[in-house]
């Protein structure tokens, strides 16, 4: 072989190695073009909040993956969007964005939204020139390059551009048409001059002077500057991209066009950027976009593939331009398109179909199991070409070699089931067909007839058939759920009500009976659709047998019922459990029930009602084992035969070991148990069985809602937590084995669709759901409460999906779903982590934007970076706009926000807006999270701090002032309070000095008169003086009873009591003791009751004893004082004081105490400012005060012994609960057969006050 052939070959090796390495991207048209104010871009420009800026010939767009924002220009209004023909946008430092229009250039202040325009006539250029870039360097100025201007540069203190010259050659300035303008981390500032190379700015000349990347070298055509992270400078011309290493000064060309599958003279080079794996992306014309690595090794070209739906969808590129997220934006020349991909997102792949001289567009994947075939790695089973092998390297589909027509292409009949056993066996199932084994080795297939032909009326149909780890064959059917061994060739069937027959025992106690005796009554041999009754008359009191045969179903419950009740109609006994009935041969549909019942003597009635379509003679399945039995039939039995059939019915109903469920779908063996299955039912839920024990637990089964779809189970799946995942018609389910706890997830919940058709968990813990609505992704580690479903359809290249339980997982953690025309399949794991960007871009006053000329407010930085805003409190009805910005998949992004202070609550919203009325004055904080498509969040998000500032009536320093009047006014209403009661006080003094002068007088008159006289005389009038000074009226209060005693001693004592109720309500009470007896007694009574009206009123107790403490020091009345208890009741509030007087009793109702309230003082006249103590206290209904003077108990009996205070409180406990009045004659009662009915020596004085 010569040197060419083998040069051929090893050519055809490495494009062959390329096309097998290239890795697959989805490239999607960018799907919000419509919304743009023109699709010719000029343009794409990212600002630091994340939006990205859309030039084109007819104004300019911000987008923020969601909404677009368009600027125009509008004529008269200098503050808008300078010319609608937008070629440039850049970004200063202050984060205003700045325009390069046609014939001018605009400042777009963010924090007005307003446009300042700045003409470029001072540059006296002879035609408008097309601005090619733009820059912001590290300095913070603003450069632009033209076609025919050259380079300019804003000039802040003039305020204005100025040129910047490109070169000097004899004194005569050349302008070049520069392409780009870059700078360098270096900070040198690099522009490319299509003419004349690149050149260099020279900040000490303020030019730009040529740049040489090798002597003598400095590349023309060039339209493209990049700087990738190794530090090498890239440059892209009309016909080739230059690869320069400043720091090696190596310099190496290389031509695309030689990587290129098309041929096409179109060479021009239009863009470079590199992505986040190191990889660089070149735009050619006509050529599409080229991937390749820094080292110039190997080169990746991504054109328009017609038959791949996510290929490039257009191979004219006119530019190309990466933002923050790492989304690639191309622009379309012409053709005025957006195209995007994403580099850091594996694409999902659609495996398709392709059989010779058929379409398999239609095709669906019911199944995917591991290929025992050399040639192929996956074996399929479809809905129309019968089992297929499937290469998923070559991609390379073939129908599997096997002798069986039902099978083969265009059979049109579905593969419902396959399997590989661990001998490399093939088990599957054709629609309504048995099950069927296919040896590899012997290539002979084997029919294995199910044990349950003919029991159903529906012909066998296999679901699902799964191989146990110990190589046995599980089937799922309409027939249930069974277990094939291999070897033994013999099934065990899971046991469920349907096959759930009668003991041996019971069966032969029925027989006996059957066989021993007839029938009372009976109505036997039903046909269809009957109503039947048949009288039953009992002699005596006996025990009788009743069985029922009809038609009954797990999915419908008993559809033929018999039934015994009496000659009135009330029912005793039915069959209408199928749960209580049992299978009684035949057809699973077959059950008998019966139960053994005491009848007293009378009449009663067998009925039977029967459906049409299983009947006597007319079966749709087997008939029972004896259906000459079919209806309902009585016997009579003794005692014996009752207690022993009784026992054995109610042991084989307890019998829990019988699944309750008709149809099987699915079976998953567990990994943590190797007991323990798990089996999905289509009506019944899902189980847990355990093979060793034969018990179960039933989970998901509402039995108040029988037709829940969520019963429909469709798969399971173990995680690697032990957790089990379910999934149904309606709902994914999670099941916590250890706790029990389950949890149910729907589309309320984010999930896309209903249908959970399948599960698995890739190899980095997520768990992946294929359901009705697509592919979705969970990060089950997250708490339950924060589950958010990643969701994945068409938009995301997800082809081919349809209503598939195929699945698998290979090695390598690749995952396949069956799909219609193919296999969908990915590798998980590489998703976009980059976080978005969170903005808050407009906010609202009355529902009127800080944007809009009319309003008044603003704001002292813009909204995209204020932290802060300040309202007064009219302005409280407020709204903002906000926005999730991330590019990957914007129609996925999510947001959620909170109003801190206002409430706690986080809200998701896909509005992009939240309002907020009525807000009271006060701070609060609005927080606004979000996540990208991808379902990575950015927890830190954005927040302002708002203000709403209360009116000045009700600030802090107008209640200060308040307060301040407030106490003011309190001063100078008590001043003049005290002034008036001094006063008052005073006058009353007078009047009552002048009346014990004059009632002195006149005593002293009679002195002559003889001493009996007189002492009688002097008496009388004291005692009369003494009881003139009490009220003549008890206080009538509705909540309080009082009542007093008085009695009076041979020699007056001067005991006094009084009453005063305020204008509040407030009750006061004194009960007094003058010193000595007689008239100067009642002098000092005289003086006290004076004292008391004057002060009563006043609700300070302590003030009113110093004040009349005061006033009898001044009266000089020597060693005559006054003893006082005072206290005041308002509502439940009680305040005492005392002054030289006996305890006050307080009984209290609810735990039957009393208390002695012993307040020392001396008495009143006794000390100036003496200092009085004061007590307080509550009370409640049923309390009881007992004021006393120490007449009682210093009462002595005949035999010198007093009658004591500790009498008097043990007395007044006992007696506390009757009423005052009571009280008082206890009391009184008390003191007279102490004395023996003799008058006391001393004053009795009592006052009870009771609460009602």
């Amino acid at each position: 072989m010569n040197k060419y052939n083998w040069a051929l070959i090893f050519l055809i090796f490495i494009v062959l190695n390329r096309i097998q390495a290239q890795q697959n991207y989805h490239f999607k048209n960018f799907s919000e073009i419509e919304k743009l104010s023109n699709t010719r871009i000029n343009d794409f420009f990212q600002d630091s909040f994340g939006f990205m800026w859309i030039a084109t010939d007819d104004g300019l767009n911000r987008y923020d993956g969601k909404n677009v924002k368009i600027y125009k220009n509008k004529q008269g209004d200098l503050k808008s969007l300078p010319d609608n023909a937008v070629m440039q946008v850049v970004e200063d430092k202050d984060h205003n964005i700045w325009v390069a229009c046609y014939n001018a250039i605009g400042k777009l202040d963010t924090k007005t939204d307003k446009f300042k325009k700045y003409s470029l006539d001072n540059l006296g250029f002879k035609s408008p020139p097309r601005i090619t870039s733009a820059l912001l360097d590290q300095e913070g100025r603003i450069w632009f390059t033209a076609s025919e201007l050259g380079t300019i540069r804003f000039n802040y203190e003039a305020d204005q551009f100025i040129e910047v010259v490109l070169s000097e050659l004899n004194d005569k300035k050349l302008w070049g048409e520069v392409a780009d303008i870059f700078q360098l981390r270096n900070g040198l500032i690099l522009v490319s001059d299509v003419s004349s190379g690149i050149k260099a700015y020279n900040s000490s000349t303020d030019k730009f002077d040529p740049y040489f990347l090798k002597p003598n070298y400095s590349p023309i055509k060039i339209y493209n500057i990049y700087e990738a992270t190794d530090g090498s400078v890239w440059f892209g011309g009309s016909d080739k991209i230059i690869k320069y290493s400043p720091i090696q000064y190596s310099v190496k060309e290389i031509n695309l066009l030689n990587y290129s599958k098309i041929n096409s003279k179109y060479s021009d080079h239009n863009g470079i950027v590199e992505d986040s794996h190191g990889f660089l992306w070149a735009g050619v014309y006509t050529h599409g976009i080229f991937r390749f690595d820094k080292q110039l090794t190997h080169f990746d070209q991504y054109i328009n593939n017609p038959g791949n739906l996510n290929s490039l969808p257009d191979n004219k590129i006119g530019g190309i331009f990466m933002d923050k997220y790492g989304i690639i934006w191309i622009t379309t020349f012409m053709s005025g398109g957006i195209i995007q991909m994403d580099p850091n997102s594996n694409p999902f792949d659609l495996y398709s179909i392709n059989l010779p001289k058929k379409n398999n567009n239609q095709t669906l994947v019911n199944n995917i199991v591991k290929s025992p075939f050399k040639d192929s790695n996956l074996l399929l089973g479809t809905n129309s070409d019968g089992i297929l092998t499937y290469d998923t390297s070559t991609k390379h589909s073939s129908v599997i070699n096997i002798q069986d027509a039902s099978i083969k292409i265009d059979s049109n009949n579905s593969v419902n089931a396959l399997a590989v056993d661990y001998q490399d066996n093939i088990w599957y199932s054709i629609n309504n067909s048995q099950l069927k084994k296919y040896d590899i080795r012997t290539k002979k297939i084997e029919t294995i007839n199910s044990p349950h032909n003919n029991k159903t009326a529906q012909p066998l149909n296999i679901v699902s058939i799964t191989v146990s780890p110990d190589n046995k064959i599980w089937i799922c059917s309409n027939y249930g759920v069974d277990k094939y061994d291999p070897i033994t060739k013999k099934f065990f069937s899971v046991p469920r009500i349907m096959n759930k027959k009668m003991s041996v025992e019971l069966r032969n106690s029925l027989e006996n009976v059957r066989n021993t005796r007839k029938p009372i009554s009976s109505i036997l041999e039903v046909g269809g659709g009957q109503n039947l009754e048949k009288s039953l008359t009992v002699d005596n009191n006996s025990n009788v047998l009743i069985v029922s045969v009809g038609e009954g179903r797990a999915i419908g419950g008993m559809f033929d019922l018999g039934r015994i009740a009496t000659s009135d109609g009330k029912i005793i006994w039915e069959m209408t459990d199928i749960y209580k009935s049992f299978y009684d041969g035949g057809g699973f549909k077959n059950r008998i029930g019966l139960n053994a019942i005491k009848l007293e003597k009378g009449n009663y009635q067998l009925i039977y009602s029967s459906d049409i379509g299983h009947d006597y003679k007319n079966w749709n399945t087997l008939a029972p084992s004896d259906s000459n039995y079919w209806g309902i039939e009585a016997y009579e039995l003794n005692d014996n035969e009752y207690g022993n059939i009784s026992e054995l019915i109610e042991n084989d109903l307890q019998n829990n070991n019988y699944l309750p469920f008709e149809f099987g779908r699915t079976v998953e063996f567990s990994k943590s148990n190797s007991n323990t299955i798990w089996i999905g039912t289509a009506t019944n839920s899902f189980f847990r069985y355990d093979l060793s024990s034969n018990t179960y637990s039933q989970y998901n089964f509402d039995k108040t809602n029988l037709s829940d779809a969520s019963h429909y189970i469709f798969s399971f799946y173990e995680d690697l937590d032990g957790i089990i995942w379910v999934g149904t018609y309606a709902s994914l389910v999670r099941l916590n084995i250890n706790n029990g706890e389950l949890n149910s997830f729907t589309t309320t919940d984010g999930l896309p669709g209903g249908n959970i058709y399948n599960i698995t968990e890739d190899q980095n813990g997520a768990l992946w759901i294929y359901s009705s609505g697509g592919l979705s992704k969970l990060n089950k580690n997250a708490p339950i409460k924060d589950y958010s479903f990643v969701n994945y359809d068409t938009q995301d290249g997800v082809d081919g999906l349809a209503n598939s339980t195929a699945i698998w997982k290979d090695e390598n953690g690749r995952l396949f779903f069956g799909g219609k025309g193919g296999i969908i399949t990915f590798i998980p794991g590489s998703i976009n982590t980059v976080l978005p960007d969170i903005t808050v871009h407009d906010f609202k006053i009355d529902d009127v934007s800080i944007f809009d000329d009319s309003t008044s407010f603003s704001l002292d930085q813009g909204i995209l970076i204020t932290d802060k805003i300040d309202l007064s409190y009219n302005q409280n009805d407020i709204s903002f706009e906000f926005s999730a910005i991330h590019f990957s998949r914007p129609d996925k992004n999510k947001l959620s926000y909170q109003m801190e202070g206002f409430n706690s609550k986080w809200y998701e919203t896909d509005r992009n807006f939240a309002s907020f009325t009525n807000l009271d004055p006060g701070n609060y904080t609005f927080k606004v999270i979000g996540s990208n498509g991808d379902g990575v969040w950015n927890s830190s998000g954005r927040s302002i701090n708002i203000i709403i500032h209360p009116p000045w009536w009700l600030t802090t320093y107008a209640y200060i002032a308040y307060g301040f009047l407030f106490l003011l006014l309190i001063f100078f209403i008590d001043r003049i309070q005290r002034r008036r009661l001094l006063s008052k006080a005073r006058e009353k003094m007078k009047v009552q000095e002048a009346l014990h002068r004059a009632e002195a007088a006149e005593l002293q008159a009679k002195v002559v008169q003889a001493e009996n006289d007189r002492k009688s005389k002097e008496l009388e009038e004291a005692r009369s003086l003494q009881l003139s000074m009490l009220p003549k009226e008890l206080p009538q209060l509705p909540n309080l009873d009082i009542a007093v005693y008085m009695k009076t001693a041979t020699e007056v004592g001067g005991d006094y009591y009084d009453f005063h109720v305020g204008m509040d309500g407030t009750l006061t009470v004194v009960l007094g003791d003058a010193t000595g007896h007689g008239m100067k007694a009642g002098t000092m009574v005289t003086a006290v009751k004076g004292l008391f009206n004057s002060y009563s009123a006043n609700p300070d107790i302590l003030y009113s004893f110093r004040e009349i403490n005061r006033c009898i020091k001044q009266m000089q009345l020597g060693k005559l004082t006054m003893c006082l208890t005072m206290l005041k009741i308002n509502n439940e509030k009680l305040i005492m004081s005392a002054a030289g007087m006996p305890p006050i009793l307080i009984y209290k109702s609810h735990d039957k105490s009393t208390s002695e309230e012993v307040i020392k003082g001396m008495p009143l006249g006794s000390i100036d400012n003496f200092p009085y103590d004061i007590r307080e206290s509550n009370l409640k209904t049923g309390d009881t005060i007992l004021l006393m003077s120490d007449g009682l108990p210093e009462l002595q009996n005949k035999d010198g012994e007093q009658f004591g205070y500790q009498r008097v409180r043990n007395l007044f406990e006992n007696i506390a609960k009757l009423n005052s009045e009571s009280i008082i004659n206890k009391l009184k009662d008390a003191g007279s057969m102490w004395v023996n009915d003799e008058d006391p020596d001393d004053d009795v004085t009592f006052v009870v006050i009771k609460v009602k």
